[in-house]
């Protein structure tokens, strides 16, 4: 990478720039899944907030160590992709010569928003690093601790704001970021790197450890419209002792590029959860597109990393409350994200929901009906 003379790409660096000026302003039986949880980590009380596309997003401001105008920022000599440009930054120590600082775009790495309006410097592990966004805020006091959030690499948590969702990312994925963005040219000069958000947690099966038991005939289950996709014969289901309701699907907000079944992330008041299409995961036949989300808690094992205490499956309905008659595991080949096959008969009529697009082939109320029930182990594993 070519640089004027007194200035270097910094990796890593041994002292830290200049800090430009910061403005800002002031289940199965015995389950207990719940929208509880353990307790988010301790975060910084304020946090900057910038956006894309309309979209808001949180870094602590305690790793913000200035916001510059992009008009600072200088342009590689060819494009790279995930790279926004270097910011010339002078070092504080005795000669005071200048650095280059990489620069990321947001835009790219996210997959959504316009061309950069500032620059956010970054303090990471791997050095300073620029974060070029469409737009920075100001510094923000959340209005509530952030949730623990799965779905994407490198995403935190978030906080319900009015009727917005604040995705907090984690300084520490930016700088694994920095340190896969800088390669080395064969004399070890530092060079760019084309760079992306990295991949998010693979959906599959869970590990055999963590992995569903199968439902027991006589529990009841959510049925929903959709069928499954290895046997259209079958609806899907869910163990109804993991629902917690059923609402219109509200808006959605993107997140970074994460596992293939998240299509977006909602609020469903305090709640933050991701959302997750069944046919984007290959387990339901083609359909009436969704309008309804079935609100699923997922249970939080303990010793390990805090995750989202559930999540959204978007349907295009429900047809209503069943319980399970026959039940036996489902072979891996059906679907790693299908706990058991059986069969239900009949509906509680106290219970029954019956919203949303319910196929003309419905069972009729006293007859036999297939059902494939989910997994909540093999959702959990995918949205990580």
């Amino acid at each position: 990478m070519q640089s004027r003379p007194g200035s270097h790409l910094l990796s890593p660096p041994t002292s830290a720039p200049d800090r430009p000026g910061l403005s800002s302003s002031q289940g199965s039986s015995g389950r207990q899944a719940a929208f509880a949880g353990p307790a988010a980590a301790p975060l910084a009380a304020s946090h900057a907030l910038f956006r894309q596309g309309g979209h808001a997003y949180l870094l602590p401001a305690s790793s913000v160590l200035g916001v510059v105008g992009a008009e600072h920022l200088r342009p590689l000599p060819a494009p790279v992709p995930g790279w926004a440009g270097t910011l010339a930054v002078r070092r504080r120590d005795a000669d005071g010569a200048e650095a280059a600082v990489p620069a990321l775009a947001a835009a790219a790495l996210l997959g959504h928003g316009g061309p950069p309006g500032a620059v956010l410097l970054l303090r990471t592990t791997a050095g300073p690093l620029g974060l070029a966004v469409e737009r920075v805020d100001r510094v923000h006091a959340l209005p509530a601790p952030p949730v623990p959030l799965g779905g994407a690499a490198g995403l935190l948590g978030a906080v319900a704001a009015a009727d917005e969702v604040w995705l907090l990312l984690d300084v520490a994925h930016l700088g694994e970021l920095r340190r896969a963005a800088i390669g080395a040219e064969a004399g070890g000069t530092p060079a760019p790197r084309a760079v992306a958000w990295t991949a998010a947690p693979t959906a599959g099966p869970p590990p055999a450890a963590v992995a569903d038991a199968a439902p027991r005939a006589g529990e009841p289950v959510l049925v929903l419209a959709e069928r499954a996709a290895f046997d259209p014969a079958a609806s899907l289901a869910v163990p109804l002792a993991l629902v917690r309701g059923v609402s219109r699907v509200p808006t959605l907000r993107p997140g970074p590029p994460g596992a293939a079944g998240v299509v977006g992330y909602g609020a469903w008041g305090e709640r933050v959860l991701p959302a997750v299409l069944p046919r984007a995961l290959g387990l339901s036949a083609p359909g009436p597109a969704a309008a309804y989300a079935v609100l699923v808690a997922l249970d939080q094992v303990p010793g390990a990393p805090a995750r989202s205490q559930g999540l959204a499956l978007l349907v295009a309905g429900v047809r209503g409350i069943q319980r399970l008659e026959r039940s036996r595991p489902a072979a891996p080949a059906a679907s790693p994200y299908v706990a058991a096959l059986g069969e239900t008969r009949g509906r509680r009529r106290a219970d029954s929901i019956g919203v949303g697009a319910v196929s003309a082939t419905a069972t009729a109320e006293g007859a036999a009906a297939s059902v494939a029930v989910l997994s909540a182990a093999a959702l959990a594993a995918a949205v990580g």
